[in-house]
């Protein structure tokens, strides 16, 4: 592989190992000519209480970064229900066999993933970056990576709407629209100093 290639960070709210989808199949297919990182929210899961980052290779260029908490039972219910209580989602009942679930990007713990993920690339050489995000939830990582190039990949419904005669309909400020034209507009990069780059 040639080192002039850049490197894809992904950052996505999708399990590697979960249902297969259009970015799995999208990002392996550029595994083939790229090194690609696919950054997972972090998870909880019932077993010896321990957290750890890890980094495993799936395939081929094609590496997969997970921050997994474990703990006992009792614990594993806290974290969910405070999970609901942040989605509004309280009250929902926690099936009985549920032995592992996402934290969700935007959780109290997304700040150790982001050190986390910001290590380990800085233990890479280092080639011209692609940040993909699959949600707008994870802007911080725009400044955290600092990639020559972002792509960013949202829901249609997402996207702010139109009436019949083509008007863009308002949308309230930091609606998911409005990251939209953020990421369509050219951005400088820093210089080493804080200073706009070249």
């Amino acid at each position: 592989m040639d080192d002039a290639q850049p490197d894809l960070i992904c950052v996505s709210h999708l399990w590697w190992d979960s249902v297969w989808q259009r970015p799995h199949q999208l990002l392996s297919r550029l595994a083939r000519h790229y090194r690609v990182l696919w950054v997972e929210e972090p998870h909880i899961e019932v077993g010896p209480p321990g957290d750890g980052f890890v980094v495993v290779e799936e395939r081929p260029n094609l590496s997969v970064a997970r921050l997994v908490y474990r703990s006992d039972r009792a614990t594993f219910r806290r974290w969910f229900d405070e999970k609901l209580a942040r989605i509004g989602g309280a009250g929902l009942v926690m099936p009985g066999d549920l032995r592992e679930t996402s934290l969700l990007f935007g959780s109290p713990v997304q700040a150790r993933l982001e050190r986390d993920v910001l290590a380990y690339l800085a233990s890479r050489s280092r080639r011209p970056r692609v940040l993909w995000l699959y949600t707008p939830t994870v802007l911080s990582f725009v400044d955290l990576v600092e990639p020559d190039l972002v792509v960013c990949v949202i829901a249609l419904d997402s996207l702010p709407r139109t009436t019949e005669d083509g008007r863009a309909e308002d949308f309230p400020v930091g609606h998911q629209g409005g990251w939209w034209r953020w990421a369509s507009t050219a951005r400088p990069r820093r210089g080493g100093d804080g200073s706009a780059g070249d």
